[in-house]
């Protein structure tokens, strides 16, 4: 039997999904802080360069939360949650010389929004007295996601502009959530 942290999960599920959420997190900052500077649009610029920061903050926030005990090895569960490490590859191939529509899409459809989700479906699981370190951070995360997402999308649908950019974007977005779900397999669109 596992025993609970009086969060309502076990210690070491929660233990898991910290080192999950630090790796997310530290993965949305180096991908919005890379492509914050290949931006067209000022405004886009400035938003992810400051969600950039703010993900690095989060990195802190739940290794915070990790055990500093040996036999819990805390800083070992630091990594990625499943489909993660492909749909980062494919986001960043796919990224790497796209317009700022695709940019925003493959963030704000698709990666920030399943951070979010996940942040979210760890909220349903805590509870208990002991669980008010992890909800308070899990109310700071949460607000800094909803003003990513918002910001984020305003700045996509200001992007949309045509049925070409439209259909590129619907492409690039499949392609991601098929990542997470299958894995890598080609960064091309089809």
């Amino acid at each position: 039997m596992t025993s609970t942290s009086g969060t309502g999960i076990g210690v070491e599920t929660l233990a898991d999904a910290c080192g999950e959420l630090a790796w997310v997190a530290d993965a949305l900052f180096v991908l919005e802080g890379r492509w914050s500077a290949r931006m067209e649009s000022a405004r886009a610029v400035e938003h992810l360069a400051v969600h950039s920061r703010l993900h690095g903050w989060h990195v802190t926030l739940w290794e915070g939360l990790l055990p500093d005990s040996a036999s819990l090895r805390g800083a070992e569960r630091v990594c990625a949650p499943a489909g993660w490490e492909a749909a980062l590859a494919v986001a960043g191939a796919l990224g790497e010389d796209a317009d700022d529509a695709t940019r925003l899409a493959l963030l704000y459809r698709g990666l920030v929004a399943r951070a979010a989700g996940t942040v979210g479906g760890l909220s349903a699981r805590v509870g208990g007295p002991s669980g008010a370190a992890v909800a308070r951070i899990i109310e700071f995360v949460t607000a800094d996601h909803r003003s990513d997402l918002v910001g984020g999308l305003l700045l996509l649908s200001d992007a949309l502009r045509d049925e070409a950019t439209i259909d590129a974007v619907a492409r690039a977005v499949k392609v991601l959530d098929q990542a997470f779900v299958n894995g890598y397999d080609s960064p091309a669109p089809a």
